[in-house]
């Protein structure tokens, strides 16, 4: 796809009979054409499928013990453990995929495993009026398992203040999240509060990497001219560097997902987390779309990105700062 190529049809001419040793299979393979060669023998693809499968092996052989998905490090742990989980839920809610009724479950859940609403984030109003919005902030990290929060804390105090508007803003520099009171739906403040204070927890050791990591995978194409597929849920891009007119396929299911700010963010809290920069909004997306967005956003996800909920699910249970 990527060099405009096209698949032609099957070659003609003679064919000759090939026994399988292996799988005791003969088959008709044409005459002059190697029989793996109709077969794309996976070097670069059979680590990853491994790992997958070792992930998920790992989940199903320690289904009592939430960090069992987390036991290999790697983005493909957390997904195998967010399916365990996403399906456990499914199943709660009747096998069919509702986002109240999920979102509900899966609040229960984090507060009975991960002690979500044990610990609320420091954070001061920055001026007389702000202190709506220190409380939304406040409310969001109540939503999150306690030890993240213990881990935010630890990075100092956030400052508050509100906006008109919609949308919000964080300032890594000073830890302040600004919030727009005039936002519905996706972007209401109490969602937006969620989607803020996780950019202060991209400061916690080895959070970021997750999903540094699940954006690099995606995002393997080089940089390409057109428009953006906002809307289009089968190909979504962004602009790798934020450009007009620059892209590179994601499929996200949001394109604000794949927006990356470029090298002026080198020198963070933990560097090593984001060393070029990195797309910042694939993990504030993400967990504002599962705990704080609109429900129908929700249910998007689960039908187009279920990798991302699963993701966002398996970090959830396992990840521990």
């Amino acid at each position: 796809d990527r060099r405009g190529l096209a698949p032609t049809g099957r070659p003609e001419g003679a064919t000759r009979q090939w026994h399988n040793k292996r799988t005791g299979e003969t088959v008709d393979v044409r005459v002059g054409i190697d029989p793996g060669f109709e077969r794309n023998v996976g070097l670069l693809e059979r680590p990853a499928k491994a790992r997958e499968l070792l992930a998920q092996r790992v989940a199903d052989a320690l289904p009592d013990i939430p960090t069992a998905g987390a036991l290999l490090d790697d983005v493909d742990g957390y997904a195998a453990t967010g399916q365990r989980v996403r399906h456990e839920l499914q199943r709660e809610t009747g096998g069919r995929f509702a986002a109240d009724p999920f979102l509900a479950k899966l609040r229960r859940r984090l507060r009975d495993q991960a002690e979500a609403g044990g610990e609320t984030a420091l954070a001061n109003a920055a001026s007389k009026g702000d202190e709506h919005v220190r409380d939304l902030v406040a409310a969001a990290s109540r939503l999150l398992p306690a030890t993240w929060v213990r881990a935010g804390n630890r990075l100092g105090t956030v400052r508050v203040q509100r906006k008109s508007g919609a949308g919000g803003s964080y300032q890594e520099h000073n830890r302040t999240i600004a919030i727009g009171v005039d936002g519905k739906g996706f972007n209401s403040p109490a969602a937006v509060a969620v989607h803020e204070y996780l950019h202060h927890l991209q400061n916690v050791p080895g959070f970021q990497s997750i999903f540094r990591a699940e954006h690099l995978r995606r995002t393997t194409e080089p940089l390409g001219k057109g428009k953006s597929a906002l809307g289009k849920r089968d190909k979504l891009h962004y602009s790798a560097r934020y450009k007009k007119g620059r892209y590179r396929r994601d499929d996200y299911v949001d394109d604000y997902f794949g927006r990356d700010y470029g090298p002026k963010y080198k020198s963070s809290v933990n560097p090593a987390d984001r060393p070029d920069g990195d797309a910042l909004e694939v993990a504030t997306m993400a967990f504002q779309t599962v705990l704080g967005g609109h429900k129908l956003t929700l249910a998007r996800m689960a039908a187009h990105d279920p990798r991302m909920l699963d993701i966002v699910l398996g970090v959830l249970f396992s990840f521990k700062p």
